[in-house]
């Protein structure tokens, strides 16, 4: 999920389990003030948060069980306030060539 800011996104949110058991997780991010903030997911909240790299309290730093926080923004991007819900996760069907694979790339079902 995009969190957006004022001028674009902020940074992006996805699970760290791919598929649908990431989906529905519920990313809810709150204002500390005009220039921190929160972010919780789950029973998991870190507060004080920056857009700033320097200062220790960079948000791309932060660490979650559930969820990691990528493609962060500027320094001046103030995420907006809210509840993001991730989904589009899925599964990829087998199909029959991964089951045969190959004998030569010792991949399948034989190797």
């Amino acid at each position: 999920a995009s969190v957006p800011g004022e001028k674009g996104d902020a940074f992006t949110i996805t699970a760290k389990i791919p598929g649908p058991v990431g989906n529905n997780l519920a990313v809810i991010v709150s204002h500390d003030d005009d220039k921190s903030f929160t972010v919780k997911v789950g029973d998991q909240s870190v507060s004080g948060l920056t857009m700033k790299k320097s200062g220790g309290s960079h948000v791309g730093d932060a660490q979650f069980d559930a969820i990691a926080i990528g493609n962060v923004g500027a320094a001046t991007e103030m995420p907006a306030a809210g509840s993001y819900i991730l989904s589009g996760g899925g599964v990829t069907p087998l199909s029959a060539a991964d089951y045969v694979g190959s004998a030569a790339k010792r991949t399948g079902l034989g190797a």
